[in-house]
Order: structure tokens, then sequence, then C-alpha cells
């Protein structure tokens, strides 16, 4: 049976008011590292993402890690 994990992005920007371009802050970008960690040991087939730029810098990481 497969798996499918769920990921809310970092923590974004919400003085940037453009809601598809809010980018994360500095923590989000620090706790993006976790999502990468945790997920390097589970067999992932594919990556979705919505088109949000803090979703997309959230998973980018782990995605471009070639393991997909």
């Amino acid at each position: 049976m497969p798996t499918i994990y769920f990921v809310r992005h970092a923590q974004p920007n919400y003085e940037n008011h453009e809601d598809r371009a809010r980018e994360l802050t500095q923590k989000g970008l620090a706790d993006r590292h976790f999502v990468t960690q945790f997920l390097a040991d589970k067999r992932i087939d594919a990556v979705l993402s919505s088109p949000y730029k803090r979703s997309v810098d959230t998973v980018k990481a782990f995605a471009n890690q070639g393991k997909i």
C-alpha cells in the first residue's frame, strides 16, 4: 500500500501580500532542511507541489536531490 506524505510549506513572509509570490522567511528557509532530512530515507516516487513560491521552495531541495 502506498504511503502519502503531506508537507505544509515552511514559514512564509506575511509582509509580502502577493500570495502566489510570497517567499519564505529566514526561519522558513532554515526549516525546509528539516523537510529534506525527514524525507531523505523514505521511498519517494514523486513530489507534487502547489505553484506558490513558498510551497515550491519548501520541497525544492529534496526534489532536486535526484532520488526521484
